[in-house]
């Protein structure tokens, strides 16, 4: 073993940046996207998202910091359901954020999805009770590019990106079930029934 450090609670995956490694963290009642040093397992910087307040979620077993963050090589992005998305530099300056409301899931177990980046955009799937979507944010600015309603009300799936002779797609599953976009535009061009009601894929 090289080293080993205690980090704060969270259910995110580190992730890969650079010189650090990234997670998604809840400390004393506020959520952090935290970068360790892949050298020696010390914490190079912390960034506070500011949440005013705490998404409701299972308390046994999940964490309002489940979600991993994704990057590009240069710009970090995080998703907490309490707040939104932020994004940063790989000194952990915050770049921007794309604030959105108080994530409300089904029997309050908390949000569950990770973004992804791809092309140059940061993409959320966001199913929630109420208002749930897909949104794809411009990775430089934090410009929302697109926004596509959605009919599921509450999944915990992270989206993927595939190559397709039409161009890129996003499939993302959901309740009952399961959606293709159009990466560029957030266009729907095709679906598949039958996917579980609650489903964690």
């Amino acid at each position: 073993m090289k080293w080993k450090v205690a980090v704060p609670g969270g259910l995110s995956s580190p992730i890969v940046a650079g010189d650090n490694l990234v997670l998604t963290a809840f400390d004393g009642g506020k959520l952090y996207t935290i970068a360790y040093r892949r050298a020696d397992g010390k914490e190079a910087w912390r960034a506070d998202a500011g949440a005013k307040q705490i998404e409701p979620y299972y308390k046994p077993e999940g964490s309002p910091a489940a979600s991993t963050a994704a990057t590009d090589g240069e710009r970090i992005v995080s998703y907490f359901g309490s707040c939104g998305l932020f994004c940063y530099d790989r000194a952990g300056r915050e770049l921007w954020r794309h604030e959105l409301p108080l994530a409300e899931t089904m029997a309050g177990f908390g949000s569950g999805v990770s973004p992804i980046v791809a092309d140059g955009l940061a993409v959320l799937v966001r199913d929630v009770m109420q208002d749930p979507k897909i949104m794809a944010c411009d990775l430089s600015s934090g410009a929302l590019k697109w926004e596509t309603k959605r009919q599921s009300p509450t999944s915990f799936c992270t989206p993927v990106v595939w190559d397709t002779p039409e161009g890129k797609q996003i499939a993302a599953p959901g309740f009952n079930k399961m959606v293709g976009y159009d990466l560029q535009s957030g266009e729907e061009r095709w679906f598949v029934e039958g996917m579980p009601s609650s489903i964690c894929a």
